[in-house]
């Protein structure tokens, strides 16, 4: 009965040793080892039962109890072996399952990051990738890895020497290398590639491989260059700005200045017989204060506060009336071509800044043909037009895009570069010789103020057109300056409050206002304007008001005026254009501005305009 007991238990714990076995090939996935070990712990069991069945059913056996006793033993510790190992395989298992999901997370993120990895054995020069070098290298992964001297042949000329240089020293010296190279393929795809060289030694300290990385870095490289490329639009914009700025300033005073100039000499000249030797001298005197004045036009225009009488302008009836002035800025032997589209087109403009652009674009175009066959042309037309062209450009705040007039003068000389194009309008650039004035930069400070825009197209050996973009859309403008050349009657003699912080401008107005009968006051800014005007405003009939002053400004003494009594006739004065006096002082725009430099004749002109009734100016 015991030696019964015996075989049963044995039997059973071989069956449960093969279900272990069993189980462990579907945890380990070694499907051979473990089924030979469990078909022959099968078969031990097989051998159990044959000897349970002889001695217990057939009873023509007697097995020995101390033989299945250690037969016994041995199913004990083949089971607790098993069971043993059991959890390890689990372990194992497990461990495997987590270095798969690893491995799958690493190429992923190499995947995602351009990043491969790759391998160099010193020894046999033998070269490993990563799957993402594949990608990289645009290489099937079905084929192998190219041997060392084809992956050179990858990248340009100069990286793949470095390279190689860095490589060898790598294995020489044990350096890290850290890499930039340009990379070349077979398909003719170009890219930037960033490296990493790593030397690996072994026990000994010998090295004997190289590891590495390689990154595609071909966006970053190119969204690095953009943002550089923005920057430096950004600080060029900025620096222009600032040089708007204190040109326009240095306008300003220059102007003050020439209403001295112009007016001592012209007080002066008025003084002497016309006989006079000094007479001569005098006008020359004023004629360079004109041509100074001139200049503070350009400052301004190219810091975008020119001074603006806009109007209604036919192009077409414009340039025809400039053709005999066109044949004076030009060579003699040369002769304009003249195309006019869009038949009697029209804008708003101010035409003699659009006659000073287009004096400098031809005088430019005529400069730039040096063979006798050259062409010079002007024409006009339409169309439609997008900013985006414009960004980055002087004209990329100002220039709002749509249907526009265009003027565009164009010739067949010697073209320009890429790096003159891109410093067209900047005021330090010059192609010539020696520079004279701001040229282009005026230009572009004259488009500017009138919402406009420059197109260039241009080549080396191919000519050049610049085109002036004039918006069709612009509202009409209010004329806010007064007409300088036209005449009024003599105003009779009326009190005038005059101000400014200049002494010679004051000193001059006076004089010539006590001339033509008027009685003046002088106030030299706005704190003692506002004084004398409380004192005499039942007898000041005009205020002529000059709008920069320190203390209390142009502006305060201005709606101080006002407030005392609303229908007071003030006229504002500045050295800046009446456009950028409007923007900076909230000022009804119909209120009548004196533009500086002005002479003494423009100042009475002026003032007859101003207090001349109704209907008789002329």
């Amino acid at each position: 009965m015991l030696v019964g007991s015996v075989l049963i238990v044995s039997l059973v714990l071989q069956l449960l040793a093969a279900l272990l076995l069993v189980r462990l090939v579907r945890k380990t996935g070694e499907k051979t080892a473990w089924l030979l070990i469990a078909v022959a712990i099968v078969l031990m069991s097989v051998r159990r039962f044959t000897t349970l069945y002889e001695f217990a059913v057939l009873g023509n056996v007697q097995p020995s109890l101390i033989t299945e006793c250690i037969a016994l033993l041995i199913s004990i510790f083949l089971l607790l072996g098993i069971g043993a190992i059991h959890p390890y395989f689990n372990s194992l298992a497990l461990a495997n399952r987590r270095l798969e999901e690893q491995e799958r997370k690493w190429n992923q993120t190499q995947t995602l990051g351009h990043i491969g990895h790759w391998s160099f054995d010193v020894a046999s020069r033998q070269i490993t990738w990563s799957d993402e070098v594949f990608r990289l290298f645009h290489r099937d992964k079905r084929l192998s890895v190219p041997g060392y001297e084809e992956n050179m042949s990858y990248y340009a000329p100069a990286d793949s020497a470095h390279l190689q240089d860095c490589v060898g020293r790598a294995i020489e010296l044990g350096q890290q290398f850290e890499l930039e190279l340009n990379v070349l393929l077979p398909d003719g795809h170009a890219m930037a590639h960033h490296s990493f060289i790593v030397p690996v030694k072994n026990e000994a300290g010998t090295i004997v491989e190289l590891e590495g990385t390689v990154q595609d870095i071909t966006q970053r490289k190119k969204m690095m260059e953009e943002q550089r490329l923005l920057e430096k639009q950004v600080a060029a914009a900025k620096r222009i700005e600032s040089i708007a700025m204190l040109t326009g300033g240095i306008a300003h005073d220059y102007n003050n200045i020439l209403v001295g100039i112009l007016g001592y000499a012209t007080l002066l000249r008025e003084q002497l017989p016309n006989e006079s030797q000094q007479q001569d001298m005098l006008t020359e005197i004023i004629r360079a204060a004109d041509r100074a004045a001139h200049l503070t036009q350009q400052m301004l225009a190219y810091s975008g506060q020119g001074q603006f009488e806009i109007r209604r302008v036919v192009l077409r009836n414009m340039i025809h009336g400039l053709r005999h002035r066109i044949e004076e800025w030009i060579p003699k032997g040369l002769h304009p071509e003249y195309e006019y589209g869009g038949g009697a087109l029209s804008i708003l403009a101010d035409p003699g800044q659009v006659t000073q652009a287009l004096q400098h674009l031809v005088i430019n175009a005529a400069e730039s043909i040096a063979h006798p066959n050259g062409r010079i042309g002007i024409r006009t037309g339409t169309g439609a037009y997008s900013r985006e062209p414009f960004a980055g450009t002087p004209f990329e705040h100002s220039f709002g895009g749509g249907e526009c007039a265009w003027l565009e003068v164009w010739d067949n000389g010697a073209g320009m570069s890429d790096e003159t194009r891109a410093n067209l309008f900047n005021p330090f650039f010059t192609t010539k010789f020696t520079g004279r004035g701001l040229g282009l930069a005026a230009v572009s400070g004259i488009m500017r103020g009138h919402g406009g825009a420059v197109l260039v197209e241009s080549a080396p050996d191919k000519g050049a057109s610049i085109r002036l973009l004039f918006p069709l859309g612009a509202v009409e403008t209010t004329e806010l300056g007064l007409d300088r050349e036209s005449a009024a009657p003599e105003a009779a003699p009326v009190t005038i409050l005059f101000v400014d912080d200049e002494p010679t401008i004051r000193f001059i107005a006076k004089r010539t206002l006590e001339k033509h009968g008027h009685r003046v006051y002088l106030a030299s800014d706005g704190e003692e304007a506002i004084r004398v005007f409380e004192s005499y405003q039942q007898e000041i009939a005009l205020t002529i008001l000059d709008v920069t002053m320190p203390f209390v400004s142009g502006l305060e003494a201005y709606n101080h005026i006002r407030a005392m009594n609303p229908r007071a006739l003030i006229v504002l004065s500045s050295g800046y254009s009446h456009n950028t006096v409007y923007q900076r002082m909230p000022i009804a725009p119909e209120a009548p501005y004196l533009p500086k430099p002005y002479t003494p004749q423009e100042l009475v002109r002026h003032v007859n305009r101003v207090l001349a009734p109704a209907g008789d100016s002329a």
